[in-house]
């Protein structure tokens, strides 16, 4: 499977994920953009209660890796943190939005 349709995949994972809809709404305004080193640029923005792809949304919360890694993430392979702390996930995200989005991200993995 592409990366591209791997994150569709996982979208509709999360978007189908009722135990992390409180955690979806937390994010209400955000757009999370997931950057491909190198590569291409997912827009994640958090609108109406709900998680969408959307090309032209400003990022407020910017992650970088490299192609294996984001499919590790969202193969629930890899902890969003673990990869943060070992320097292979970029990124800078306050205390509060930090673990909101992680459980967003292993939430799309059920």
């Amino acid at each position: 499977m592409d990366l591209h349709d791997a994150i569709l995949d996982f979208l509709h994972k999360v978007q189908c994920n009722s135990r992390i809809f409180p955690d979806i709404a937390k994010l209400q305004g955000e757009v999370v953009q997931i950057k491909i080193t190198e590569g291409d640029e997912y827009n994640f923005a958090f609108r109406d209660a709900t998680v969408t792809l959307s090309d032209g949304a400003i990022a407020t919360i910017k992650v970088e890796a490299e192609e294996q890694i984001i499919r590790e993430i969202i193969a629930g392979r890899l902890d969003p943190f673990e990869a943060l702390f070992t320097r292979r996930l970029r990124t800078k995200f306050d205390p509060i939005r930090g673990p909101v989005l992680r459980r967003i991200l292993l939430g799309g993995v059920d």
